[in-house]
């Protein structure tokens, strides 16, 4: 579900005819992760399990604002409106 809707969030805001402001790379070139993110990614990660056992809501706030980017408006109405 929070995939559909990062994904039609993103897709809205480059829209603008086919293709919008969207930057275009090589597959290869994006999935290309340094070792140093990827081990920061990680550590986001088992942080963001361990939130969750203690504290759901706050794991899905971190999850919008920080992977989804959106604002704190927006993660509200998110919340607000459909069961994240």
């Amino acid at each position: 579900m929070m995939c559909r809707i990062l994904v039609h969030d993103a897709r809205g805001r480059n829209h603008a005819k086919r293709g919008g402001s969207a930057k275009q790379i090589s597959l290869d070139k994006g999935l290309t992760v340094s070792e140093e993110c990827s081990t920061e990614v990680v550590h986001v990660h088992e942080a963001l399990e361990q939130l969750a056992e203690f504290d759901p809501r706050k794991s899905q706030i971190v999850e919008l604002r920080f992977f989804g980017g959106l604002s704190i408006k927006e993660t509200a109405w998110l919340l607000r409106n459909f069961a994240v």
